[in-house]
């Protein structure tokens, strides 16, 4: 009886650990987040500002329907708290860890957000290292552009 009660409580409230000995890259410099990762089931929550700080989207706030909107180079990202769903560019998408608020502070799914804007998430060593994508001077050829050099 008590293992049944246990396997119910489990799955209605998800696992969440502070985070505190990870440490976050961005493209290869160390940085502080203004809050303390959280994993939740598995997964790394990143404060919002996180997002807009190092990988440089727009993010509004929609206090009324509990969403959050983040917008870069033409693209929508709309996140509703605590709901496994997000939409892309109106697309409905299907989410492992759910948006949600934490001492305060409103938790995004890092690797979901940063991938879906064209970053790299590499997990290693205690450390999380993003990488925004390359963006070369208008001077170098495009990396893999066959260069006629005669």
């Amino acid at each position: 009886m008590f293992l049944i009660f246990g396997i119910i409580v489990s799955a209605a409230f998800p696992s969440k650990a502070l985070a505190n000995n990870l440490n976050l890259y961005v493209d290869g410099e160390k940085v502080e987040a203004d809050a303390s990762p959280i994993i939740v089931d598995g997964r790394t929550m990143v404060p919002v500002s996180f997002m807009t700080e190092h990988l440089g989207c727009t993010v509004s706030w929609d206090t009324k329907n509990k969403q959050i909107l983040f917008e870069k180079d033409g693209k929508d990202v709309l996140l509703t708290l605590d709901t496994g769903t997000a939409l892309i560019d109106g697309s409905e998408v299907f989410l492992d860890t759910p948006a949600t608020i934490e001492n305060y502070r409103v938790m995004a799914p890092l690797r979901f957000i940063a991938e879906t804007f064209g970053a790299n998430i590499i997990f290693k060593n205690g450390e999380i290292h993003v990488y925004n994508r390359v963006i070369l001077p208008a001077t170098q050829p495009p990396l893999g552009a066959i260069v006629n050099m005669s």
